[in-house]
Order: C-alpha cells, then sequence, then structure tokens
C-alpha cells in the first residue's frame, strides 16, 4: 500500500495550486465541448484539450525534479513514453477495427487535391482548400481507386496514424526514439541494477536502428531510380471535416525510400523482404511491427519505473533529517504538505499552539525572539533546516516567531504525523530531541545572559542544562512571602507582579518583564521569601534551584556582586514599603 501511495504521491499536484488545477482542467473541457459542437476533426480537440496543461504540467515538472531528482525526471518520460504507446494505439486499433488507411501523413486538402475532387465531380468549384489534414480516407484498391465492399459501397474509415498523423513523419520518429534512447541510457546511469530499465534499452537500440535506416533512405537515398507509382487523392470538405478519395495511381520514378526504404529493415516490404522475398509475406506491416517494439519498451520501462518510483523520498527531507531511514523517509514522504509564504510573513509566531513541523526547502527565515522592549533576531534558517520542533516536543506554545525574509517554501507536518514519526524511530527521536535540547538551551543562555550579563559563555553553556521551564496562568502565585523555599526565576514570556502582603492590603513594590529576575534575596541572605510574586496574564519562568543558583554565582566575582547589589537595591524597596 505504501509503495501505491509513493506513485501517486509523485502524479499529485504539489506545486501548483489546486484552484490553478481546476481552472486548467475546466479550460480544457470547454475547448473540447466547444470544438466538438463546432464540427472540428479529432486531432484539432485532442491539441486544444492539452495546450492548457502544457505550462501547468511544465511548472509542476520542475518543482518535483528539484524534490525528487531523477525519479521526477522518470515521471516525465514515462508520462511522453505512454502518450508514444497510445499513438501507436490509435493507429493499430483504426487498422484492426475501424478500416483505418495508413496514409501518414494524412493528405491534406490542399489546390491540387481539392482541384482532382473538382475535375471528378466530387467537390464544388467554387469551395476553397481548407488545408486542413484529412480526417477520413476512402480505403484505396491495388489500382490506386476507391475499395468496394461486397455491398458495392466505398469502404472508408480514419487515417491510420495516430490522433496527430501530421506528426507521423520521420524526422519526429528519428527524434523521439533517439531522445528515448539518450534519457533511457541516462536513467541507467542513476538506476544500473534495474533489469527492466536494461531490457527497455535493447528494445529501445533495436527500435532506434530501425529509425535511423529509414531516416537515412528518407533524407540521404534520394535519387528517383526506381520506377514506382504515385498515389493521388482527391479531398472533400464539409466544414473543416475532410474526406480523401484515391484517385488513381501516377507512374514514375522513385527514390529506394519509397519502394523499400519507408518500411524499414524487418517490416513487410522493407529491406529484408526485398532480399529474401520469401520472407516478405510472413513479415509484420510498419504499424503493427512499432507497435509491438514500442510495448516492449513502454512495458519494461513502466515496471522499472513502479520498481523506483515506490521507493521515492523528498531529498530536502533527507537533508533535514538524514538519521531517517529509507523507509521512513518514504513514508513521511507522502504526508508532507507544502506551503509558500512571501518576505515579511510570520510562518509561526511566538506564543501560538504548536500544531505543524516544518522543514525549509527553499529561501531562508529569520528566527525572532519577541518581548516587550522590541524583537530580536537570535537565528537564520536556510534550505534544508527545519523548525517548529520545540513546541511539538514540549507539548507548549512557540517559543519564538519564524518570518520569511524572501520567497520560502517549507514541506509541512502536522502534529500527529510528526509524533508518529519520532515515536516510531529510535534514531529521529534522538536527533530530534538533540535539537530540540540544543535550540531549548540556547534560548535559556540568551534569557540567563539577559538577567545576568556578566556570566561569562562557559557558565552560561555550564547551566543551562540545569533550568526547568515553568508556565503560570493570571493571578497564579509563583512564590509566597514567608516560604522556605530558596529558588532562582528569570521571566522568559509575560509579567509578574511583586508585592508585599504584611499588611492589611497587598502593597505592589515591581512589575517584572522578560529577562528580569526574582527570587535571589532569600538565596544569598539565607532568609525565608521576602515578597510574593503573582503572574499578570500567561507567563513563563526559567527556575533554577537555590543550590544551583549559588555555585553560579560564586563562580563569578561580577555575577555575584551584580546579584548581591540588586538584593541590596530590592531589599531597600520592601523596607520603604513597609516603612
Amino acid at each position: 500500500m505504501q509503495n501505491i501511495r509513493s506513485i501517486i504521491n509523485l502524479a499529485a499536484f504539489q506545486r501548483v495550486p489546486q484552484h490553478i488545477v481546476i481552472g486548467t482542467a475546466s479550460a480544457s473541457a470547454v475547448a473540447v465541448i466547444s470544438l466538438t459542437l463546432m464540427g472540428q476533426p479529432l486531432y484539432i480537440i485532442a491539441l486544444f484539450a492539452l495546450l492548457p496543461w502544457i505550462p501547468t504540467m511544465m511548472f509542476e515538472s520542475l518543482w518535483k525534479v528539484e524534490h525528487y531528482s531523477w525519479i521526477a525526471i522518470f515521471t516525465v518520460f514515462m508520462l511522453l513514453q505512454i502518450g508514444h504507446l497510445g499513438e501507436h494505439i490509435a493507429q493499430v486499433g483504426t487498422l484492426s477495427f475501424m478500416d483505418g488507411t495508413p496514409a501518414c501523413p494524412p493528405p491534406i486538402d490542399n489546390d491540387a487535391n481539392a482541384a482532382r475532387a473538382v475535375e471528378l465531380g466530387l467537390r464544388d468549384a467554387s469551395s476553397a482548400p481548407t488545408s486542413f489534414s484529412t480526417s477520413t480516407i476512402v480505403m484505396p484498391n491495388g489500382e490506386g481507386l476507391p475499395a468496394l465492399n461486397i455491398a458495392g459501397q466505398q469502404i472508408s474509415g480514419p487515417a491510420a496514424c495516430g490522433v496527430f498523423g501530421q506528426l507521423d513523419i520521420e524526422i519526429v520518429h528519428l527524434v523521439f526514439e533517439v531522445f528515448g534512447w539518450v534519457v533511457t541510457g541516462l536513467l541507467l546511469v542513476q538506476f544500473p541494477r534495474s533489469f527492466w530499465l536494461w531490457l527497455a534499452m535493447t528494445f529501445l537500440i533495436v527500435h532506434t536502428v530501425e529509425h535511423v535506416f529509414i531516416s537515412y533512405t528518407y533524407f540521404f537515398d534520394t535519387e528517383p531510380v526506381y520506377a514506382g507509382m504515385k498515389q493521388l487523392w482527391a479531398t472533400v470538405a464539409n466544414g473543416n471535416i475532410v474526406t480523401a478519395i484515391p484517385a488513381g495511381k501516377e507512374p514514375g520514378l522513385v527514390s529506394f525510400y519509397d519502394v523499400a526504404g519507408k518500411f524499414g529493415i524487418v517490416a513487410k516490404n522493407g529491406l529484408l523482404g526485398t532480399y529474401f522475398p520469401g520472407l516478405n509475406a510472413s513479415l509484420p506491416a510498419r504499424p503493427y511491427l512499432h507497435f509491438f517494439y514500442n510495448l516492449m519498451v513502454v512495458g519494461p520501462t513502466a515496471i522499472a519505473y513502479f520498481m523506483v518510483a515506490r521507493r521515492a523520498y523528498d531529498k530536502y527531507l533527507a537533508q533535514a533529517l538524514p538519521m531517517l531511514t529509507e523507509d521512513e523517509l518514504i513514508r513521511v514522504s507522502t504526508q508532507l504538505e507544502t506551503a509558500r509564504y512571501n518576505a515579511g510573513d510570520s510562518i509561526i509566531k511566538q506564543g501560538e499552539i504548536a500544531d505543524d513541523f516544518y522543514i525549509l526547502a527553499k529561501g531562508t527565515v529569520e528566527v525572532i525572539e519577541e518581548t516587550a522592549t522590541g524583537e530580536k533576531v537570535i537565528a537564520t534558517l536556510n534550505s534544508g533546516q527545519y523548525f517548529g520542533e520545540i513546541g511539538l516536543r514540549k507539548s507548549g506554545p512557540r517559543t519564538a516567531t519564524i518570518r520569511a525574509t524572501s520567497f520560502v517554501e517549507v514541506l509541512k507536518l502536522d502534529q500527529t504525523e510528526f509524533a508518529d514519526l519520532v515515536a516510531g524511530s529510535k534514531l529521529s527521536r534522538e536527533e530530534i530531541d538533540n535539537r530540540v535540547t540544543d535550540r531549548v538551551e540556547r534560548i535559556y543562555r540568551q534569557y540567563l545572559a539577559k538577567a545576568l550579563p556578566t556570566l561569562s559563555e562557559s557558565n552560561l553553556a555550564e547551566i543551562s542544562g540545569q533550568l526547568s521551564a515553568e508556565k503560570f496562568t493570571n493571578g497564579q502565585v509563583i512564590i509566597n512571602q514567608g516560604d522556605s523555599s530558596g529558588d532562582f526565576y528569570v521571566v522568559t514570556q509575560g509579567e509578574v507582579e511583586v508585592f508585599d502582603n504584611t499588611s492589611a492590603s497587598d502593597r505592589r513594590v515591581a512589575i517584572l518583564r522578560s529577562g528580569e529576575y526574582f527570587g535571589e534575596i532569600a538565596s544569598r541572605q539565607q532568609s525565608l521569601r521576602t515578597a510574593t510574586v503573582r503572574a499578570i496574564g500567561d507567563v513563563e519562568v526559567l527556575r533554577l534551584n537555590r543550590e544551583q543558583f549559588d555555585v553560579l554565582v560564586n563562580t563569578s566575582d561580577l555575577s555575584r556582586d551584580e546579584v548581591d547589589k540588586v538584593v541590596a537595591t530590592r531589599v531597600a524597596q520592601l523596607v520603604a514599603i513597609k516603612a
């Protein structure tokens, strides 16, 4: 089942927005309906049905190549090969079941064919040529005249040249086969152990040799030295629908291409049949032979594609989380959603509920700490890095704002799928948790450095792992006046009020904000709590126990002196209030 999801994920539109896909499909449908009602030929309808999809598919394909590399190229190549096979199926289908005539490319309603129809009394002289290709052809007999069935009626059917018969010319065949040979060769460099690609390459080589021979005779063996007959056509137009009627054969000199070259090497009337006439009757006609070649190319290529595509994963996911196994990368890639932001957009905001995990695929973002005094950029992230994991792993609000500094594309994994990922993978869980710990400690160090700016980097690094984050809601008491606890606190988010409640009514001493601290007096003076501290709104603080705090201030003369000055100032404030 996972294999099917991976292939569907590759086939689904991820870069092109859904409303663009719906608009493209609507434009295509309108074109088909309108042109059908107007009586346009099938190739015109098919052309305008496909045209709206070309820019959409190109845009999506470029995105997929960027994210899935060679597997995306394989996907595009597979689609082209399926389209090519579809043309062959249309050709042999019309030949086998619809009385089709393989006059390729189909006769055109030009001046000569229209004039011939006028001479035969099949067309009014005032009817101007349309220049459209023939849609219906009356089958010619051995003499080049209309073939009749047992009821004496002309046998007619579509031109057996595929949907786009106008492209059924030798240079197009050659270019496409060489293109297929080159791309398959490049794919084999990437996937050298694919037996099915090697099998497809074998038949591609045979098919390409056929077309090289045919094209050589068409372009270079052009001297008319063989006696032959040229089929003449008369064209009749009914609106834009053109019917070609055989009007006899014209004797003349023709080239080797016309005699045998156009049939190739192995097909009936080709090189092999010409030199070994006894074999000719048992050889397949060119349309059937080339259908077989194409089937033996596309079939193994499709199997090879399935074997490769089922192991596809997004390269940015692998870059961001290199510890994931291949199976985990494949599974998670099918769960990713794509989102885009312009420069200046906030992707996540500090304090919001954490809901998604993000991988940066394109562009750069800033990690911003929002404080009461303004914003501070604490980091810049680039393509292949991730964010949003702290809130998810800590089950808390966002600890910072992430803002795009350029056009940004991110891959999102929702909270449930992220939890499944880290729960199911010990390596990824340890890696992510280590990254979370590292980022959290870095944030803690920034708040601690703001509160105690004289601390050295080594002091900050040593103590950051001992800090714990605690949250309080509006009105909740953090410390009580008179308590014996001596823990030290730094405010990271929100505000707290410090008040003295020894009198009949509470008297506010101070309001502390992000980057300020409290609880130091009881620790430094080895006394009970001298004031009560209460949350104003939602508040987050960092707590350091008494013993760790004593170690912290005693390891640095500057930090000890700094704290003791604050202690003296705050004690003086309390004394003044009580007085």
